[in-house]
């Protein structure tokens, strides 16, 4: 009984010259036009690029890749990959790809206000006394605002 052979794909570097005639094969367009096989390949890589981008920063198909893997039991960084052919595969990686959505670069500063040594700096620039309310950021900016005694009290501090 005879085995059954698996295909096996096997790359190997042409030279420049067999390279190059391979490349500059013209090609005849349905409108008629020539273009090269090179032009036509940079066009194809260009948007399977782009639709590849596309699929990394959509909300929907980040979700969806976050399900399938779920699914697979798999953990890591998912993502949906187009190649030519019209083939979707899920990839998962264990390092993230480029970050599709912009964070801040620094996550514990969620509160969008200033920094504490910022303030304090504001704060001696203009001879304020603000060391009373420790490191509460909204007290110290109602006091560098004028505005503690329009409803903001320090705990140290009552009205």
């Amino acid at each position: 009984m005879t085995r059954k052979l698996k295909p096996v794909e096997v790359i190997l570097d042409l030279d420049d010259e067999l390279r190059d005639a391979i490349l500059t094969t013209g090609v005849r367009l349905p409108d008629g036009s020539f273009r090269t096989v090179e032009e036509l390949v940079a066009v194809a890589d260009l948007a399977l690029s782009q639709a590849n981008e596309v699929l990394l920063k959509n909300s929907l198909t980040r979700r969806a890749a976050l399900v399938e893997m779920k699914r697979r039991g798999k953990r890591g960084y998912p993502v949906f990959v187009a190649s030519s052919g019209g083939i979707v595969s899920l990839q998962v990686r264990y390092v993230p790809l480029v970050e599709a959505v912009e964070r801040p670069k620094n996550p514990r500063k969620r509160s969008g206000l200033p920094t504490l040594e910022g303030l304090r700096e504001e704060a001696r620039v203009r001879s304020i006394n603000i060391e009373d309310l420790g490191r509460q950021k909204h007290l110290i900016l109602a006091r560098l605002r004028g505005l503690e005694n329009a409803g903001v009290a320090s705990s140290k501090n009552p009205i």
